[in-house]
């Protein structure tokens, strides 16, 4: 009994020994993928973008006593801002990451008004997302009248305008961009007073979340496939954003390296309650059995690493599990005749290799799933051992009351024949 013992155990460390080699891998090509194609996907759809406010100023010339001096700019602030924003989803799977990207729609409504008695020369500044981002349909207009050939210089928009005494002028923005991973829309720096604001935003996605340090909508209704949200502020002071975050997809990736490096947990499982049943029913298995078991197990991590590269994930997933579940069962079915013994252990890989590694689908509740199911476990070995003589066990003579012990199992599986 010790001699195999310490036999499973070293088929046990070498197992996890392949398996800690092979989580390392997927995890450097994970790291090296999402560095290269991570900036191939932003050269091509942009980065994060974040919107900030535009800026207006009263435009003072430079005493004429002074030729050296610049005229003098002071802040204005906006009367009212009125914006709409349309946000299209596009999942783009690079290697083993798949990106969310999305195109972008923005058409802002802007006013600002001259409070004084006499005439103003406004300066509007309108900086871009990125100085490196893509710009389709780019336009503005002020009181309604487009103004052509709108260059931006350093990635901001600059026009200047004439606002006469006690009156308010509008101007507008407009663009089509592309980004990844999250929109933002700033309203500057300096907790700056934001008057008559409003921001309705359109996805074609459900699956909505907000960025950290950001704040959320005033209104929320359903549309489609996606939500209409509305962010609405009289009088405000606010240093936070407003903004979405694009839903992500399951990453190949880093689910199956989680999934490689907790396969030690899953084998021991599975090794524990094979030996156990051998033990107890009185079935030889050799420690080279074990190990080709245990390699069939590491069958399924191995092809699954290198296979959701070129198939989608689900259906990797699936293939795997067929293929390891194949090679165990049609193993141990020549090894051993006893069939309800076969059934046996099929169900315990199904349960302790795919299930085990399917909750890693459902990232937020893996630990409590698998929590469950050791204790599951542990409650049906205490069960099913309860009347083992274990000096009698471990000393390597043959239990003869195995009736009662074996209770449960046959009245879990029915009756097999050896």
């Amino acid at each position: 009994m010790g001699k195999q013992i310490a036999a499973l155990s070293f088929i046990y460390i070498c197992v996890c020994a392949a398996w800690g080699i092979l989580g390392i891998t997927v995890s450097e090509r994970t790291g090296t993928q999402h560095r290269s194609l991570g900036v191939q996907v932003e050269r091509l759809w942009g980065s994060a973008q974040t919107q900030t406010a535009p800026v207006a100023s009263v435009i003072t010339a430079a005493p004429v006593e002074n030729k050296d001096s610049k005229p003098v700019s002071t802040g204005l602030p906006l009367d009212s801002s009125k914006i709409d924003v349309d946000l299209k989803l596009d999942q783009r799977k690079k290697g083993l990451l798949w990106y969310p990207t999305y195109k972008v729609h923005f058409d802002g409504n802007y006013e600002v008004g001259n409070t004084s008695d006499e005439a103003q020369h406004v300066q509007i500044q309108f900086p871009l997302p990125s100085k490196q981002g893509v710009y389709d349909n780019i336009s503005l207009k002020v009181n309604d009248e487009r103004l052509p050939d709108v260059r931006p210089e350093n990635g901001v928009i600059t026009t200047t305008m004439e606002l006469p005494a006690h009156s308010k002028k509008k101007f507008n923005v407009a663009y089509d961009s592309m980004g990844v991973w999250n929109w933002k829309y700033s309203f500057g720096s300096n907790l700056p007073m934001v008057r008559k604001f409003s921001l309705n935003m359109r996805t074609d996605f459900k699956d909505i979340d907000f960025p950290e340090g950001s704040r959320s909508p005033s209104e929320k209704i359903r549309s489609g496939k996606g939500w209409g949200l509305r962010w609405n502020y009289d009088n405000t002071m606010s240093g936070y954003d407003i903004g979405m975050a694009m839903p992500a997809l399951l990453n190949p990736g880093p689910l199956v390296s989680s999934v490689t490096f907790f396969a030690p947990v899953s084998l021991f499982f599975f090794f524990y309650v094979m030996w156990l049943s051998t033990t107890l029913r009185s079935i030889k298995i050799h420690p080279m059995n074990y190990f080709f078991i245990g390699a069939a197990f590491f069958s399924f991590h191995l092809l699954l690493a290198y296979s959701v590269d070129h198939i989608p994930l689900e259906i990797a997933f699936l293939i795997c599990s067929i293929v390891s579940v194949g090679l165990v069962v049609s193993y141990i079915s020549r090894v051993v005749r006893d069939q309800m013994f076969v059934r046996q252990v099929a169900l315990a890989q199904l349960t302790y290799l795919i299930f085990f590694s399917y909750t890693f689908f459902f990232e937020q509740f893996t630990g409590l799933i698998i929590t469950c199911l050791s204790i599951l476990t542990l409650f049906v070995s205490m069960q099913y051992t309860a009347k083992i003589d274990w000096q009698q066990l471990f000393s390597g003579n043959k239990i003869t009351s195995q009736d009662a012990d074996l209770a449960l199992i046959e009245e879990a599986y029915g009756t097999g024949t050896a």
